[in-house]
């Protein structure tokens, strides 16, 4: 699913050789943010728990993931002001 999403979302112009790539940067990073967030979230959701009983773990359950998201978001806005620093063009 990772790699043929985006080849039937470009409507079948990149090839899914060079797909590939993308494809398994994406599993991978997909395999490490589940192990990371297995420690993290047992870790956020007894804290929480402990001192808000079960509204805390509603609380660590969406706090986590929208940390993670926010983040993510910057990555793009992080990579356009390094190109920009290195004098290419963004567009």
């Amino acid at each position: 699913m990772v790699e043929w999403a985006p080849w039937l979302l470009t409507h079948k112009r990149i090839t899914q050789r060079a797909l590939l790539p993308g494809a398994v940067l994406t599993t991978v990073g997909l395999v490490a943010l589940m192990l990371l967030a297995s420690y993290v979230m047992e870790f956020s959701v007894s804290l929480y728990a402990r001192d808000y009983g079960g509204f805390g773990v509603v609380l660590a359950t969406y706090l986590d993931p929208a940390q993670l998201g926010w983040a993510a978001s910057l990555s793009p806005a992080l990579a356009e002001r390094r190109l920009l620093r290195r004098g290419r063009s963004t567009s």
